[in-house]
């Protein structure tokens, strides 16, 4: 459930405070029950990342929508021969009150082709702190390669499965 406060349902702070130490006292204290009560952060605006299109993507995608819950991390996968760049912005109809909606240029290195040329599988791990800060946490490549040869048997009955050496 999400609900947006307007000016007519705001409080006093000392009133808010008041009773926000009143409802933790409550829940702390072992002699009243009160009901589970959970507090959830969100953004107030949707970011968009745009990066290099390859074939068959169109280079931007909405990575935390409008009213997300903050912390959050997304691991989103690529697959790309080269190096290339992500940029983070907020859309320009989401109603910053700022004019620059640019929020950081990343640019991810050491791309190389896959073992038969090929484009390989990067994993990039982007995260929305508990302040609402954008950032890309980790960037890892994934090389599919086969295995030229499968590792040897084990006996099921040595010594080494009866625990004896």
């Amino acid at each position: 459930m999400v609900r947006v406060l307007t000016e007519a349902q705001l409080r006093p702070q000392d009133v808010v405070v008041a009773r926000g130490c009143a409802l933790q006292c409550a829940m702390l204290s072992p002699i009243f029950k009160v009901r589970e009560f959970n507090i959830v952060d969100v953004q107030p605006y949707p970011i968009q990342l745009r990066y290099d299109p390859a074939k068959g993507e169109d280079g931007e995608m909405e990575v935390f929508p409008r009213l997300h819950q903050v912390p959050f991390s997304k691991m989103l996968t690529f697959y790309r021969s080269k190096p290339f760049t992500l940029e983070a912005r907020y859309p320009p109809d989401a109603g910053v009150p700022h004019p620059d909606l640019h929020l950081g240029t990343f640019l991810i290195s050491k791309v190389i082709p896959g073992s038969e040329g090929d484009s390989a599988k990067v994993k990039v791990k982007v995260r929305v702190n508990l302040h609402g800060i954008f950032s890309v946490v980790s960037a890892s490549m994934i090389d599919r390669t086969k295995p030229d040869c499968e590792p040897p048997a084990t006996q099921a009955s040595g010594p080494s499965a009866n625990g004896e050496l």
